[in-house]
């Protein structure tokens, strides 16, 4: 004998059906727990869900939607907001720093205020023991010269750190004159990198900077 089911309070029933048809109906939603099955040997309908052959079925779907309701669909996602707000805030951090460090490179060349801090030196000896790098401005651009050969601004870290190993001297002499801060620091720090631990600046004696003595 097979079995039949019908929805509740309805005279029509689907009859010549399995157990398992009749689960997969109640899966797929096509029958719900209060409808009526009839299966062999029952001698009257009995609702799904108080039947002993789909109980337990019947009672994990009503776990599994439970389980549904009191889920929230906000814990599925990821909040991105603290993550913005981070990003945003180191944005902001970076464009003061840049703008800060821009600021420092086009500042005034400073110059000694005390005669305590200037050193005179015999030109032959600078050239022994100082790598000269001489910085002017030609048609409004920058000149670099280390040791008296012109150099580019791309290629003076590496002309300097060649320089130092060559001559093992890890002092450097800078004479720039007419030319923007920013270009001495950019020389100030391709000295650094080629591994210079003294940098000077070549000065004229005070009557030069006078115009003469008087």
């Amino acid at each position: 004998m097979s079995w039949k089911i019908r929805h509740t309070g309805s005279n029509q029933a689907v009859s010549n059906l399995t157990a398992q048809q009749i689960a997969e109906g109640i899966l797929d939603g096509q029958w719900e727990s209060v409808d009526e099955v009839m299966g062999p040997g029952d001698t009257r309908w009995i609702p799904i869900e108080e039947h002993p052959q789909f109980e337990e079925l019947i009672e994990a779907l009503e776990a599994d939607n439970a389980g549904d309701a009191f889920s929230d669909p906000h814990d599925q996602h990821i909040d991105m907001n603290p993550l913005i707000d981070v990003c945003l805030v180191l944005l902001v951090f970076f464009i003061l720093a840049t703008t800060m460090a821009v600021m420092e490179k086009v500042l005034e060349m400073p110059e000694s205020r005390t005669q305590d801090r200037n050193v005179t030196m015999a030109p032959q000896d600078i050239e022994k023991l100082m790598i000269i790098v001489e910085v002017r401005v030609n048609q409004g651009k920058p000149v670099i010269r280390v040791d008296k050969q012109e150099v580019s601004p791309a290629e003076i870290r590496n002309r300097l750190r060649d320089t130092v190993k060559e001559r093992r001297v890890n002092q450097m002499v800078i004479d720039a004159k007419d030319v923007d801060w920013e270009t001495v620091v950019k020389v100030m720090d391709a000295g650094t990198y080629a591994g210079i631990t003294k940098i000077s600046f070549k000065t004229d004696p005070p009557a030069a900077r006078s115009g003469g003595s008087q």
